[in-house]
């Protein structure tokens, strides 16, 4: 099990600045790797069981224009839904898991994401599982506004406001 601690509420890439984003700690979780980001070269990834928190960390991390890509099982945990949002602005899904892989929200919010698609909010095709978290103001064309998903738990969340064309 790998944990990464994200400090930063920018959305970029770049290595070496002693800034860990969550685009940046959601990359090198996907390929098992630091990635070529130095930042990360100390962490072994074993796809069972990863964590990013956002320890300490207040605000909106918005996305610069494309959604945030999960390929390995991972766990989300934020400091509560009121102190850390995550915003696609309108302009991308917010998350989009591409194997079917469990993904876990815990203490965030996650909004502003849409898409021609399904899950404006989050799209999988695994087990969602959000847990004192918020989906909201999401939008698809298609199924799933908030939230398009094979299964979904919710614990202490809440999933309001979402839009969806189907």
């Amino acid at each position: 099990m790998a944990t990464i601690t994200v400090n930063s509420l920018a959305d970029n890439t770049i290595a070496d600045d002693g800034n860990i984003t969550l685009r940046e700690a959601i990359m090198a979780l996907n390929a098992n790797h630091g990635a070529g980001n130095s930042d990360f070269a100390a962490i072994t990834f074993d796809d069972i069981d990863d964590e990013i928190l956002f320890t300490g960390l207040i605000g909106t991390i918005t996305l610069g224009g494309t959604e945030l890509q999960i390929t390995e099982e991972l766990t989300l945990t934020g400091p509560g839904a009121d102190d850390l949002t995550i915003d696609a602005n309108m302009a991308s899904r917010v998350i989009n898991v591409t194997a079917d892989v469990p993904l876990t929200v815990a203490g965030l919010t996650v909004t502003g994401g849409m898409t021609t698609g399904n899950g404006g909010g989050i799209l999988s095709n695994g087990e969602v599982t959000l847990t004192n978290s918020t989906v909201s103001s999401n939008s698809a064309n298609e199924d799933g506004g908030g939230i398009a998903s094979a299964e979904v738990t919710l614990t202490n969340s809440t999933v309001s406001d979402n839009s969806a064309n189907d």
